[in-house]
């Protein structure tokens, strides 16, 4: 819950510093495979 919270946090911040699309999408696609990424780490760790 903490990783997301940062990952959601992290999203926020690179939304209101980018605020043209490209950067937008960068910033979407890079939380999106770091919450994947997290979640892969858990199923597998378990």
């Amino acid at each position: 819950m903490g990783t997301q919270a940062k990952a959601q946090s992290a999203a926020h911040a690179s939304e209101s510093t980018s605020g043209d699309m490209a950067g937008n999408i960068i910033g979407g696609a890079a939380v999106l495979i770091g919450v994947v990424g997290f979640g892969l780490l858990i199923f597998f760790g378990m």
